[in-house]
């Protein structure tokens, strides 16, 4: 419970009450740094897809955030500032596709270098393969097999912390 956790922080710790408080957030990134993997903003209209990859993804120490559109993704991702970016390639009429969704962020500084993996129809393959995707982007054909995914977001996650590393 909350209680014991806060007397275990204390004690490891050694802070007082409202040391405690100031830098609660501080605190409890310490404690759960040891699993945590980052954010995954998942970006998909499929109900399974949600249901199959968010447990997996949760248990492999990723926060899992889902949206059904780009356009909700879009209002939440400044907030997030995910470390992945999932997403389906195609989504409804009318609305942006996966594609624009990545143009999209690729216009931002701020998350351009951000890894983004396509979860992509066998049909858009195809046009997948022939765009220029940058080194932290890429996809995986339906159906999403988990070792794929989890091996493109490995992949992706390594360029991203070379990149870091480059500016350093």
């Amino acid at each position: 419970n909350s209680s014991s956790t806060l007397e275990w922080i204390r004690k490891v710790y050694q802070v007082s009450v409202s040391e405690y408080l100031e830098n609660e957030s501080r605190f409890l990134l310490d404690l759960v740094s040891d699993q945590y993997n980052g954010t995954v903003l998942l970006i998909s209209k499929t109900i399974g897809t949600k249901e199959d990859l968010t447990p997996r993804l949760k248990s492999s120490g990723f926060a899992v955030v889902q949206c059904q559109t780009p356009e909700v993704a879009l209002e939440k991702i400044e907030k997030l500032n995910p470390n992945v970016i999932l997403c389906d390639s195609e989504f409804s009429e009318g609305g942006l596709s996966g594609m624009r969704f990545l143009h999209i962020v690729r216009a931002s500084s701020k998350f351009n270098f951000i890894p983004f993996i396509f979860l992509a129809a066998p049909d858009d393959i195809g046009q997948l393969q022939s765009s220029e995707l940058k080194p932290n982007e890429g996809f995986v054909k339906y159906p999403v097999e988990w070792e794929e995914l989890t091996s493109r977001i490995n992949e992706k996650l390594q360029h991203f912390r070379e990149y870091i590393s480059s500016l350093a």
